[in-house]
This record gives structure tokens, C-alpha cells and sequence, in this order.
């Protein structure tokens, strides 16, 4: 009984050790729109930034999708991907897993506008 306990014990943390929601608070990167480039539907930003403690990445490509809300600063309102430009800091958040290249490559859940 005690070696089916421990077992499940194991089980139960190395499944927690592996949940895939890692960011728990943080956003996946801060920094400027350095390249925007539109193919049609597809969109992608190359944002560049510093780790910070609330960061995952310094430096990403950013898919942008259908799904992706788009924000400016604290606000809730959309902002359309056309009035982005080169320049801007935003805030990313991945949503689902990432490509682990050099810069990392993902799809925007969110990306907030912090300034222009």
C-alpha cells in the first residue's frame, strides 16, 4: 500500500511539473516592433526586448491570427493590426507552445500596445 501511494505521489507531481501553463502571471515579452511583415491573412512582428522578471523572452516572433486581441495601453478596446508600426512596445502572450528557435516563434494570444 505505502509503494501505491508513493507511486501516485510521483505521478502527481511530475504531471504537475509538467503543466504547460508556465507563465502563472508573467507575459511572454516586452520590447519594440523591430520588423512587421503581412502575407496576406498571415502577420508577424519581430518584437526586441530585455529579460525581465516578468518576461519569458528578449526576442520573438510574433504570429498574429484572427484570434489574437490586440489592445492599446490598459484599455480594453481593440486596435487594428494595420495602425500598428515599427517603433511601438508592446506586450506579447503566447497562447499554446512555442517554437523554441533562436528567437523564439509563437501566435499572440494578446498584444498590448504600452506605448507608441
Amino acid at each position: 500500500m505505502k509503494k501505491i501511494l508513493l507511486l501516485l505521489s510521483i505521478i502527481s507531481l511530475f504531471t504537475v511539473g509538467c503543466s504547460s501553463d508556465n507563465n502563472q502571471g508573467k507575459i511572454d515579452i516586452r520590447g519594440k516592433v523591430t520588423s512587421i511583415n503581412i502575407d496576406g491573412d498571415n502577420s508577424t512582428l519581430l518584437v526586441e526586448g530585455k529579460l525581465e522578471d516578468d518576461t519569458n523572452y528578449d526576442e520573438a516572433y510574433v504570429n498574429i491570427t484572427k484570434d489574437t486581441k490586440i489592445q492599446k495601453y490598459d484599455m480594453d478596446n481593440s486596435f487594428d493590426f494595420s495602425e500598428l508600426e515599427l517603433g511601438f512596445i508592446v506586450e506579447v502572450t503566447f497562447k499554446g507552445s512555442v517554437k523554441e528557435t533562436s528567437p523564439v516563434q509563437g501566435n499572440a494570444q494578446t498584444l498590448k500596445i504600452i506605448s507608441e
